[in-house]
């Protein structure tokens, strides 16, 4: 194999190792801003259920919050206990592999 044919290969390989590396980077997860009413509150498990309305329907949010998730009551820093069934919310999540993560929970 000639001196230019290595070259060749050498810039596929840069080529194809830059795609891959920006195919990984726009795969990261998405965060999604909702608005709700929370429905259920598990204190053991860090976990809340939020009822969006969509449109006609609804949809359900529910998982745990992620290890540094927001809680905002009044304009505030809150806890998961300063939360009750029925408040309405704005709530941050992103779609995991294993379900919702809630990355942030706002009441006013």
């Amino acid at each position: 194999m000639s001196r230019r044919s290595f070259f060749r290969v050498g810039i596929a390989a840069a080529i194809i190792l830059a795609m891959g590396a920006a195919i990984q980077a726009s795969a990261e997860e998405k965060s999604y801003l909702m608005t709700g009413q929370i429905t259920a509150i598990d204190m053991s498990f860090d976990t809340v259920v939020i009822e969006a309305p969509l449109g006609t329907d609804s949809f359900t949010v529910g998982g745990p919050l992620s290890p540094d998730a927001r809680l905002i009551k009044n304009g505030r820093a809150a806890d998961l206990s300063d939360f009750a069934v029925g408040d309405k919310v704005s709530v941050v999540w992103r779609a995991t592999s294993s379900g919702h993560v809630i990355e942030k929970i706002e009441s006013k």
